[in-house]
């Protein structure tokens, strides 16, 4: 039994054929790959509170960061009454920033055909349904 090899199909950059009448897709199925995607997961969703709370304490004492430190405003008294906290704040931002960068785990996740979830059922057994009380 001999098999025929199709002719070579000229391709668009996409690697589609650039007539419709010639894509072939099982072929092209055949061809493709696993499905995958990088999901970024935080650890401990409390620090966006804490960082949102940060964030409107320093607009309630009017500090943006747009602004320069220490460059005041023409109208703005020679010293800021709220300097210390704001400082202070900002150090506790910083802080959060840090910590939440610490709690950043990064998984990479991809599609499963059905073959293989029903495979995964020989290694690991379907749970039994719960009983009601």
């Amino acid at each position: 039994m001999t098999t025929t090899k199709k002719p070579a199909v000229e391709t668009d950059e996409t690697g589609l054929p650039e007539d419709p009448a010639e894509f072939d897709l099982m072929d092209w199925l055949n061809t493709g790959t696993i499905a995958r995607r990088r999901v970024t997961i935080y650890n401990d969703p409390s620090l966006v509170d804490e960082f949102e709370r940060i964030e409107a304490r320093l607009a309630e004492l009017g500090w943006s960061d747009d602004e320069t430190p220490g460059q005041a405003k023409a109208d703005a008294p020679l010293v800021d009454p709220a300097a210390e906290e704001i400082e202070d704040l900002l150090a506790e931002r910083d802080s959060v920033i840090a910590r939440w960068d610490a709690a950043k785990s990064v998984w990479t996740v991809r599609a499963v055909s059905q073959t293989e979830v029903e495979r995964s059922f020989d290694e690991v057994p379907i749970p039994k349904a719960p009983t009601p009380p």
